[in-house]
């Protein structure tokens, strides 16, 4: 497989197909890997990312910019700008912006998402 380089500042933001205020650019281009999925994401504030899993991938969650309150089945987790978050496969989760300002998020999905 050939090195893959993407610019994501050179993408405009797509607004993400299931959660309001929830914007997104591709990190990794689609069908270059099975291995890994990487997506810039960024939410207005009080979006929310529902509670959802990945039946087959994990999730590493790195918060770029901003203050988030995670949500897992067991209770609630603040989490700032330098906060890494790993969700296994599996694992309901959900992720909400609690500040007053953007929340920037990187998204690494270990496989890749299948069919995105």
């Amino acid at each position: 497989m050939d090195v893959s380089v993407v610019d994501t500042d050179g993408q405009a933001w797509r607004a993400h197909d299931r959660y309001s205020g929830v914007y997104v650019r591709r990190a990794t281009n689609p069908g270059v890997s099975a291995d890994v999925e990487v997506r810039v994401l960024r939410l207005d504030p009080g979006a929310e990312i529902a509670s959802h899993i990945h039946a087959g991938s994990a999730e590493t969650i790195y918060i770029v910019k901003g203050d988030a309150l995670l949500l897992l089945s067991g209770g609630e987790q603040r989490c700032s700008a330098g906060s890494c978050i790993h969700a296994p496969a599996a694992q309901i989760h959900a992720l909400r912006n609690a500040g007053t300002g953007d929340l920037e998020i990187i998204a690494i999905f270990t496989p890749a998402l299948p069919g995105r």
